[in-house]
């Protein structure tokens, strides 16, 4: 089969699409993930989710303008998860001390950032990790520029020091006290592999001078121009300048395009979802119960209120097809997953195809198709891999060979049958009070005409797994057909649909 084919079509699946909290987040916080772990009682594992993605966390995590909550799906239903206060609740109950940071050679380039604030802190930070040496010069006489405007506003001069000690433990230089002017600019740009620029008060002259126009940086990589100037700040013309999150966003992003830059790589590859962006998940709450949000017994969530404000959470995810597959369920498995996992099963020479059970256990019914957003659908998939395999000897007929002597036996005398509905002389016996008052069946029965224009067809796998409710199923067709038309009887036909003929 197709095997490109197949692996683009893995790709359309959106199974894995992250949630519109997560596309809004401007650090990615796999905000669902976060959630989960919360509604678990882990707050140290989410604690550690933060980290993982949230720059200068100890302080973020107080301050964060939290554009996830605003695009929140639960708002359809009632109102939106407390991400902000439940990033509060992480800190307060599964916070571990900052780790120490692990210093690596420098031998990647210099860069210069201009600007102690929370982009220029998260850019320096990213870089020295990335292994450059990095001097930061700030003309204030301390760093964290903007964080200080938040004392008694989220955060305290105890923990902004804190943060700001993590500095300290790192190879970064620091310069305080240090003015900036147009001549200097132009200095470090001589003098550095890259200069990161998030002052604002040089932004508007230093930049149009040092390149002798007056060109913005490009949004998405802070380019200035093609040269070794990387702006944030007003002087970009992106928005939210004045958020904290997306500042963070923008220092870390700024990182990527200086080491890029450096290494002579693109600027711009695989970059279209940084930042906030637009996902393709559009969750449905159709069927979802409406949950009103826990209200703060303190400052702080407590523990408890923590985990039962976490358990709000729809954690969006789309399932169609998988709510509607057996299949699916009992391999506990994905569309995309399953897609990869043929594709490995029939790029395998020697060895053992350990997909061939699943391939086959499927009855290429074509529901998932109808359930899915996108139109994807596994039957077609299916029947091109077992032909495939088959054709190729990796398949032995043997594996769907019991399907086709089942299928061989559901049509043969022994249990192929086609009745017609009982006649009224086969069914007299039935004919008294108060049978024939109060059953619909046998009042259907009662009417009967002879003539059979309807036939009821459970197929084998309904007479085989659930045999004890064909009878019931039969009786109220009788009822119900017969109540609407008296000149149809209705017939009854077991068999096999003949579909294992076609699997391979």
């Amino acid at each position: 089969m197709n095997l490109e084919q197949l692996l683009a079509t893995s790709e359309k699946c959106i199974h894995t699409e992250p949630p519109v909290c997560g596309a809004s987040c401007p650090v990615h916080l796999d905000v669902v993930s976060f959630v989960s772990e919360l509604a678990k009682g882990d707050f140290s594992k989410a604690y550690k989710l933060m980290e993982n993605r949230i720059p200068l966390v100890r302080l973020l995590c107080q301050i964060c303008e939290h554009p996830c909550e605003d695009v929140c799906v639960r708002n359809k239903l009632d109102e939106r998860i407390q991400i902000h206060e439940l990033e509060k609740a992480a800190f307060a109950y599964g916070s571990t001390p900052a780790k120490k940071a692990l210093k690596l050679p420098k031998n990647k380039g210099r860069v210069a950032v201009v600007g102690g604030g929370i982009s220029g802190l998260v850019a320096a930070k990213d870089l020295d990790k990335k292994g450059y040496k990095v001097d930061i010069f700030d003309k204030a006489d301390r760093l964290g520029g903007r964080l200080w405007n938040f004392v008694d506003n989220g955060l305290t001069i105890e923990l902004i020091e804190k943060e700001l000690e993590t500095i300290n433990a790192t190879d970064i230089t620091v310069h305080v006290n240090t003015t900036i002017e147009q001549e200097t600019l132009k200095d470090y740009l001589n003098t550095y592999d890259a200069v990161c620029l998030t002052c604002n008060s040089i932004l508007d002259s230093a930049c149009g001078e040092v390149d002798n126009e007056n060109e913005k940086s490009k949004p998405r990589t802070f380019q200035v121009n093609n040269g070794g100037l990387f702006a944030v700040g007003n002087y970009t013309g992106n928005e939210h300048e004045e958020s904290a999150i997306f500042s963070a966003s923008y220092g870390r992003r700024m990182a990527i395009s200086i080491d890029r830059y450096v290494k002579g790589s693109s600027l711009t590859a695989g970059r279209e979802r940084e930042g906030i962006f637009e996902t393709k998940l559009n969750y449905s709450v159709q069927g979802e119960e409406s949950s009103l949000p826990v209200q703060k017994s303190g400052a702080v969530f407590t523990k408890e209120e923590a985990v039962l404000e976490a358990k709000r959470c729809l954690k969006c995810q789309c399932n169609e097809c998988i709510k509607a597959c057996s299949h699916m369920q009992m391999f506990e498995i994905t569309p995309d997953e399953y897609t990869r996992r043929i594709n490995h099963n029939e790029r395998i020479i020697l060895g053992t195809h350990f997909a061939n059970k699943m391939i086959n256990s499927c009855t290429e019914c074509g529901l998932c198709q109808v359930q899915c957003p996108v139109g994807i659908g596994m039957k077609e998939i299916i029947q091109q891999t077992r032909e495939s395999m088959v054709e190729r000897g990796k398949m032995p007929v043997s594996a769907h060979d019991f399907a086709l002597k089942d299928m061989q036996y559901s049509n043969s005398d022994a249990f192929s049958m086609v009745r017609k509905q009982p006649t009224k002389e086969q069914s007299k016996g039935l004919f008294y009070y108060p049978v024939v008052a109060f059953s619909g069946y046998v009042r259907g029965l009662y009417k009967g005409s002879g003539k059979t224009g309807y036939v009821f067809y459970p197929g084998c796998q309904l007479s085989a797994t659930h045999s004890e409710y064909i009878g019931d199923i039969y009786k109220h067709l009788v009822d119900v057909i017969k109540e609407r038309d008296t000149e149809n009887d209705v017939g009854m036909y077991l068999g096999c649909c003949g579909a294992p003929a076609d699997w391979a």
